[in-house]
């Protein structure tokens, strides 16, 4: 007899499981939005979204002038759109866009990026564009971007609040 109400026991269980899950599930209709909301945030897209907005130019790892000698018209700036993967800003001077490839951590500017050529002295224009070119990391710490060219850190921004 117990073997019996147990094996009761084990169906009214699982028949309240399935009434359950059939009961929390949605019931969607075309165009509804929840979908995204409740879908699974991964990891590489977190740490992508950190890109998301305007960063400035704070200094050269690998150059000790002082930012205001590199840069006497503007100092270069980058705003990274995410779900575009694009990013625009300036590097001195110039105007410059693009699209950044970004896995991880990984970040690569595609080339050919856009560059304006006006004609100014940016002593430091250059350089920041071919430190660009050789990003392969970002490491994001609080409001500071660095840039990583293999392992060494090339460039370092400070998020610029809106």
């Amino acid at each position: 007899m117990k073997r019996n109400t147990y094996v009761q026991l084990s169906g009214i269980v699982l028949a309240m499981l399935m009434l359950t899950q059939c009961s929390t599930s949605k019931n969607t209709t075309k165009g509804d939005n929840n979908d995204k909301k409740n879908a699974p945030i991964s990891a590489t897209s977190v740490v992508a979204n950190a890109l998301q907005g305007n960063w400035q130019f704070d200094y050269f790892t690998m150059v000790n002038t002082d930012k205001t000698i590199l840069f006497p018209m503007q100092v270069p700036s980058l705003n990274f759109d995410p779900k575009e993967k694009k990013f625009s800003g300036n590097a001195g001077c110039n105007s410059i866009s693009g699209s950044y490839q970004c896995t991880g951590n990984s970040l690569k500017f595609v080339q050919p990026m856009m560059i304006t050529r006006m004609s100014c002295n940016a002593a430091g224009e250059k350089t920041f564009i071919e430190y660009l070119n050789t990003v392969t990391k970002f490491v994001i710490n609080g409001n500071s971007l660095e840039l990583i060219a293999d392992t060494k850190p090339i460039i370092m921004m400070k998020r610029v609040a809106k």
